[in-house]
């Protein structure tokens, strides 16, 4: 019987959630195993009145018989968007916090495509399960500009962000679930919600987080034909993408299993080299391209993203279709008519995209340097907001490496110095692996674009080096007084068992 002050209720319930709570992660719920009680014979018949209760005895009775499946209320909110909620709390309380939590871009949604949602804001029609046409034209011109891979738009699926994609094909694709350890929070817990077996890959820092051939050819094996893998490029948590040998080796692989892989690339306009890397140039037939606007335009909240699934796997998006029409229907009209400028080649996107990924590229590097000085393990990332250090060997760590969990150094981070992130468990890491993925987004994106379009405009062209990095520096102080906060604490602190 569930009651009022069960963890499986708590972990639902903002006002009785604590920092420590959420990076604790999924917990197991605690369930009375008595049933519920029986009511008294009196008022068990219809018509019959019930006997009075006071207010809390009822709320009881009532969450007793509300049947929740126990492996759903046991794992809690995805922990990106909970810590997100108790940062805020601590915020509104006055507390001072260094939020390096929550993967949301900072940078603003480009004018262009705001201007384009206040022109469509009267647009009230529902759209086609499959998304407005010229938005699915788009996307799949967009796709063969910047992939090189030839897209049809009746290939192409508009969902309400690609997290309820991704939920859906999990949902209609019958097989296991392959994955990447450490891979992003969502995959796991969606495959757990729908009791599939999820098949995890361990990958290690010292080969950068990648997972290779051999890894992937034995992992199918023991999977069977036809599963599921799940690829995030550049990654989140570790910001690390593949090279283009690398995708061809792993397309290979996914070939002769006859797998479906599914290719997040949500971050692959942050990639840092310039070029939107995906493995539909050499597994085609095989691949689905899942991105949208939540990263690379700052709109997160809009709820828009997409499938591109090849024509022979027209079944499986034809049973996301039947799934879809009866979930979401179709995602807001306004937000779709005024996403398709987000994917028509404009100068003004462009130029927004470069700016963002010189600043990120600028941020995450020295992020890195700074760690790595005092003795953490950190791979430079290749594009996005993340990096995913090892701070095992940090001095103030190294004396209870591998004794201790991530997420009891994560709360002693928050209570020691308000430095907030996700320790490594959250991402499929072993629990006594002292990572943590740190989102470097605590800055003013909004301020960091217009400094350099000002510095642009000036030169003509974007600055570079240390020129960049003083062009940024007012407005990602509080960003870097987080790092150097941390960073003093790694090197002249101690943490106590």
């Amino acid at each position: 019987m569930l009651s009022r002050g069960s963890s499986a209720l708590r972990s639902f319930s903002p006002r009785g959630s604590t920092l420590e709570c959420l990076l604790a992660g999924p917990v197991a719920a605690r369930h009375a195993s008595s049933a519920p009680p029986t009511p008294p014979s009196s008022a068990r018949s219809l018509g019959t009145a019930l006997p009075i209760m006071d207010g809390a005895s009822l709320l009881d009775g009532v969450v007793a018989r509300v049947p929740v499946r126990d492996d759903i209320a046991s794992m809690g909110v995805s922990p990106t968007l909970g810590v997100n909620m108790e940062i805020q709390r601590l915020r509104e309380q006055g507390h001072p916090v260094f939020n390096f939590g929550l993967g949301q871009s900072p940078f603003p949604v480009p004018k262009l495509l705001q201007d384009s949602l206040r022109e469509h804001a009267g647009e009230k029609d529902y759209l086609p399960v499959f998304g407005l046409a010229k938005l699915r034209s788009a996307v799949a011109a967009s796709l063969e500009r910047d992939v090189g891979v030839p897209v049809d738009r009746e290939n192409v699926m508009v969902g309400p962000g690609s997290k309820e994609l991704l939920y859906i094909a999990q949902l209609v694709h019958d097989a296991p679930l392959v994955l990447p350890s450490p891979a992003w929070v969502t995959y796991a817990p969606q495959a757990r919600m729908l009791r599939k077996k999820v098949h995890w890959i361990p990958t290690s820092l010292d080969k950068a987080w990648k997972v290779d051939p051999e890894q992937l050819d034995s992992a199918l094996y023991k999977s069977g034909p036809r599963s599921l893998f799940i690829m995030n490029y550049p990654s989140n948590p570790t910001g690390v993408s593949y090279s283009d040998d690398e995708l061809a080796a792993l397309a290979d692989v996914l070939r002769y299993h006859q797998a479906i892989v599914i290719s997040d690339q949500i971050y692959g306009h942050l990639n840092f080299r310039g070029n939107y890397a995906s493995i539909a140039r050499y597994y085609p037939e095989g691949t689905i391209i899942s991105d949208g606007i939540s990263k690379w335009v700052g709109a997160g909240g809009w709820r828009m993203g997409f499938f591109a699934i090849p024509p022979e796997l027209r079944p499986l998006q034809d049973a996301m279709a039947v799934v879809a029409s009866e979930t979401f229907s179709s995602v807001s009209a306004p937000i779709q008519y005024a996403s398709v400028a987000a994917y028509e080649d404009h100068p003004d996107i462009l130029r927004y995209k470069t700016a963002e990924c010189a600043a990120l590229k600028m941020i995450t590097r020295t992020a890195v340097n700074m760690l790595n000085s005092v003795g953490a393990r950190c791979v430079p990332p290749d594009g996005a907001y993340y990096v995913f250090p090892d701070l095992g060997s940090a001095p103030a760590l190294s004396h209870v490496n591998g004794r201790v969990s991530s997420v009891d150094v994560a709360r002693w981070m928050a209570r020691k110095r308000g430095f907030v992130c996700l320790p490594g468990t959250c991402f499929g890491r072993p629990e006594n692996e002292l990572t943590f993925r740190m989102s470097l987004v605590d800055f003013d994106g909004e301020k960091v674009i217009e400094a350099l379009e000002a510095a642009r405009e000036k030169s003509g062209a974007f600055p570079e080096g240390d020129e960049l990095l003083q062009c940024i520096a007012p407005h990602t102080d509080r960003l870097f007084r987080g790092l150097h906060e941390l960073c003093d604490l790694l090197a002249n602190d101690s943490f106590l068992e």
